[in-house]
């Protein structure tokens, strides 16, 4: 593949500059704590195939599972028109889990269509059983408000009554309600932006696309051939599933031959009652993180990554849960194990390169209530840094977000100003 390296490098600065873009105007622009301190969301940008070719450096979980909801809404509602902008947050279609929300949107040129455009927020309560949404539950329908892929504007036009239904499971419908409209204000920026861009280098920027795609592979593939051929596993466990499974195993086996590797979650555990089951999307996001760290220098973090690589999750087990089963943590918990047992495995064939095991959680708090001083509803979700492993080169970190959260704390003064509590300590 023969590539001007200076202008591979304009254009792959202009393709991300987009998402991060959109990014920042979420932020900036969102009114919930979770999105605009903790930062908990991420914007993408795909091709028709609804194949990954950027995204703002937010959440790892999100990278390539967003790919799934956009494959997932084409298969579902068939081609987008014009101004039509789809939401979701349907597991099983594409999602993570019900917290995570996805709008997504076609970006039209001369009348036809040429990207897509996503942005998913991590929303503190999406209904159910508990506030934050993270409840002890036996299936989905108990965890929250289920979103298939549904048109919230048709061609430019908001379906109300659609966005009524949804606001009516939430427990503070304004603060979703404001938080989608930054979504969607993120989602045209990003629009705009692509236009102007094909505006002034026409359909270069679809083929860049696709050479961004074919560079990350070419990346992966250098990687793979300098492993020894071999098989090489490691297993853990998640300690129970809160009901009645323990020892709940994660077994992953690396099979590399030449240029291709396979990572293979056959030996895994089936899935179980409570909610720590992981849905697909949330397992190759794990394949795709943990790749991307072992690959030196800069490389556009888009689908091309999983290319050269063959992920086998088996539907039913914990690492690809068959719905309705709960899946509530099984992105926040079960995900950060995965990352754990493919640097286990890793360890084995790059020791040099393999960091020694983190916290292994995201630590979530999640509480509600009412809200004296506003009379209104309220939920508070944070997810509490660990600490980070070690490398052979370097001492790990303590009090640090890693792995599949990449979030901010919320400051203690926006917890006092946001919520009737007080902090007596932090530590």
């Amino acid at each position: 593949m023969k590539i001007d390296p200076f202008e591979f490098d304009i254009f792959e600065g202009l393709i991300k500059s987009v998402c991060e873009e959109m990014s920042s105007i979420l932020i900036r622009s969102s009114y919930s704590v979770n999105i605009k301190e903790r930062k908990d969301a991420s914007c993408a940008m795909f091709d028709l195939k609804g194949r990954l070719i950027a995204q703002s450096e937010n959440i790892p979980v999100h990278i390539g599972s967003m790919s799934f909801a956009v494959i997932g809404a084409l298969k579902r509602l068939g081609s987008l028109n014009e101004g039509d902008l789809v939401i979701l947050n349907d597991p099983y279609i594409g999602g993570t889990h019900l917290p995570d929300v996805t709008v997504a949107m076609p970006v039209y040129y001369n009348k036809k269509v040429l990207f897509y455009l996503a942005v998913r927020a991590h929303f503190a309560d999406i209904g159910g059983s508990s506030s934050g949404s993270i409840p002890i539950a036996l299936d989905l329908t108990e965890e929250g408000v289920i979103i298939p892929p549904l048109k919230l504007y048709k061609s430019g036009y908001l379906q109300i009554d659609v966005l009524d239904l949804l606001l009516a499971n939430f427990r503070d419908p304004d603060l979703v309600k404001a938080d989608l409209d930054s979504m969607i204000a993120a989602l045209n920026h990003g629009a705009v932006r692509i236009r102007e861009l094909l505006q002034r280098y026409g359909t270069r920027i679809v083929g860049y696309s696709d050479k961004l795609i074919r560079y990350s592979a070419l990346k992966v593939t250098n990687l793979i051939k300098k492993i020894p051929a071999g098989r090489y596993t490691f297993k853990d466990f998640m300690d129970d599933d809160g009901i009645e499974s323990e020892n709940i195993k994660i077994e992953c086996c690396l099979i590399i031959t030449g240029k291709k590797m396979t990572i293979d979650f056959s030996r895994s555990s089936p899935q179980v009652k409570g909610n720590i089951n992981c849905v697909l999307p949330v397992t190759y996001s794990a394949c795709l993180y943990v790749i991307r760290t072992f690959i030196f220098g800069e490389v556009p973090a888009n689908s091309g990554l999983l290319n050269p690589i063959n992920v086998v999750a088996p539907e039913g087990t914990i690492v690809n849960a068959r719905f309705p089963a709960a899946c509530s943590a099984g992105n926040v918990e079960t995900s950060q194990r995965i990352v754990d047992v493919l640097y286990g495995a890793f360890s084995k064939c790059l020791p040099d390169l393999v960091p020694a095991a983190s916290g292994g959680s995201m630590n979530n708090v999640c509480f509600g209530g009412f809200n004296p001083v506003n009379n209104k509803r309220f939920v508070y979700y944070e997810t509490i840094a660990g600490g980070m492993g070690a490398t052979p080169h370097k001492s790990g970190e303590s009090a640090i977000h890693m792995h599949m959260t990449n979030t901010s704390n919320t400051p203690i003064e926006i917890i006092e100003r946001e919520y009737p509590v007080t902090l007596i300590n932090y530590s």
